[in-house]
C-alpha cells in the first residue's frame, strides 16, 4: 500500500520521508516538526490537546510544553501562516490546536493502476501469498531444524563467545580475550562451545551475529564490551538467548588497569561461572 500524501493549499505533505513540499520545492523542517504536521494532516478539522500531541511526538520520553510550542511556531513559519489570523494552524484557548485548512488526502497514480490490476488478475495477489509460504518454510528448515550433521550433545547448550568490543588503546589487553573466555565455557558443563576461529569467520563476512547463531544451532551468544575510565577497566558481558532474543544475565565487573593483564584469567573464569549459573538444566 502507497503511503499516504496530503494536499492543502500551496502545500504538500509526504508521509514518506516525510517531507514538506511548497508548489515542488521542499520545504526545510526539523523532524518532530514535521510528526507535528502528520498528527493534524491525520485528523483535520478535530481539536488537538497538548497532551495528546506530546505522548504522540515523544512517545517514550517527557519533554516540557515548550517543545510542542516550539514545534508549532516552526509550523507556521514554514507554511507562512499568522497566529492572529491563521489560515492553516489555529490556536483554540486552554484546549489545544486544530487544522482548520481543507485537506486532500491523495494516492499516486501508480498505486491506482496497481491496485486495478491486482483487481482485474486476482491470481497476482496469491502468488505473493504462496511466495511468503515458500520463504517462511526455507526459513524455518535453515534456522529452526536441527542439522542431523551436528548432533547436539544431551543436556548441553550450543554458545559461541564474540569479540567483544574494545575502546581505541586496548588492542592489547582485548587480545586472546576471546580465547580465555572460550577455554572457560568450554569447562562449564552446561555449555558445548563453538570454537572461535568459526565465529571469526561469520564477523569477517559481517554476517549479523543473530544470523550466525541461527545458522549454527546455538542457544546462547555471549557478548561485551571492554572500556576504560581513569585508571579503571571496565567489562560489560551479557548472555543473550539466540532463539527469542532475550538477554538472559548481564553483569559489569571492573579491574585496575595495571592489574588486569595478570587477572585476565580470573575474569574470563568469573563471566563463564556467573553466565552458566543462568542456564536452565
Amino acid at each position: 500500500m502507497a503511503s499516504p500524501v496530503w494536499q492543502f493549499g500551496v502545500f504538500t505533505f509526504e508521509s514518506e520521508g516525510p517531507r514538506l513540499l511548497k508548489e515542488g520545492q521542499v520545504v526545510s523542517l526539523e523532524p518532530k516538526a514535521l510528526e507535528t504536521l502528520r498528527a493534524f494532516l491525520e485528523q483535520p478539522g478535530r481539536v488537538l490537546d497538548k497532551n495528546t500531541l506530546m505522548a504522540r511526538i515523544w512517545p517514550d520520553v517527557v519533554v516540557e510544553e515548550t517543545g510542542l510550542a516550539r514545534n508549532i511556531s516552526l509550523l507556521r513559519k514554514a507554511l507562512e501562516d499568522d497566529a492572529a489570523t491563521p489560515r492553516y494552524l489555529e490556536t483554540v484557548p486552554r484546549k489545544g490546536y486544530r487544522f482548520i485548512a481543507e485537506v486532500t488526502c491523495v494516492e499516486s497514480q501508480e498505486e491506482e493502476a496497481s491496485r486495478a490490476l491486482s483487481a482485474s488478475h486476482p491470481w497476482r495477489r496469491w502468488r505473493w501469498v504462496w511466495l511468503a509460504v515458500l520463504v517462511a518454510g526455507f526459513l524455518g528448515w535453515q534456522f529452526y531444524c536441527p542439522s542431523p550433521h551436528a548432533p547436539r550433545q544431551a543436556g548441553r547448550a550450543r554458545v559461541a563467545a564474540l569479540a567483544f568490543g574494545a575502546e581505541p588503546g586496548l588492542e592489547p589487553l582485548n587480545a586472546g580475550w576471546l580465547e580465555l573466555l572460550d577455554a572457560e565455557l568450554a569447562n562449564r558443563p552446561c555449555f558445548q562451545v563453538v570454537s572461535p576461529d568459526t565465529v571469526r569467520r561469520y564477523e569477517g563476512f559481517h554476517i549479523p551475529s543473530h544470523v550466525m547463531g541461527r545458522v549454527l544451532g546455538l542457544d546462547f551468544l555471549l557478548e561485551g564490551q571492554m572500556q576504560t575510565s581513569g585508571e579503571r577497566v571496565y567489562l560489560s558481558a551479557r548472555l543473550v538467548d539466540v532463539h527469542s532474543g532475550a538477554m538472559v544475565w548481564s553483569a559489569n565487573h571492573d579491574y585496575s588497569r595495571s592489574d588486569f593483564p595478570a587477572k585476565r584469567p580470573e575474569a574470563a573464569r568469573r563471566i563463564a561461572e556467573e553466565a552458566s549459573s543462568h542456564v536452565r538444566p
